[in-house]
């Protein structure tokens, strides 16, 4: 009879991050994607010319959950659609929804990275001292 065995890998990536709150974390944690994707080979902030404006809305059973799929999201905006997620305007974040306004724009570069998806991976939102903590891996 055949067996098997378990073993690591290093084919995964993660960013740490920190924020006020929620918002402030998803923030945070789009940042730290784009950084992956793109070095800092994006314009920061806000951009007007040629940029659109997707809505995003999610319900989900956690905070963890929502992070997941909002960068699940901006990931598949690069690689489907070829637009990058210059800024995010969260209008509302809670521990079971979302709601924000991306602002993007067409991708001129290529990804430095190719970021299969996002894991939940011992991902665990975390509070101290007045502040939001997490650590995202990401599948590469």
């Amino acid at each position: 009879m055949g067996k098997f065995e378990t073993f690591s890998t290093t084919a995964d990536v993660g960013i740490r991050i920190s924020g006020r709150d929620l918002a402030d974390l998803f923030k945070s944690a789009a940042k730290g994607l784009n950084r992956l994707l793109f070095g800092a080979g994006i314009p920061p902030g806000p951009a007007t010319a040629g940029s659109t404006i997707y809505n995003y809305e999610y319900q989900g059973d956690s905070a963890e959950n929502i992070l997941v799929n909002l960068l699940s999201e901006i990931l598949f905006l690069v690689q489907a659609r070829g637009k990058i997620t210059a800024d995010i305007r969260i209008t509302e974040a809670g521990e079971n929804s979302i709601n924000a306004d991306l602002l993007l724009i067409e991708s001129a570069i290529e990804p430095e990275m190719d970021i299969k998806y996002v894991t939940y991976h011992n991902l665990k939102i975390i509070e101290k001292k007045g502040m939001k903590y997490a650590e995202i891996i990401f599948d590469i």
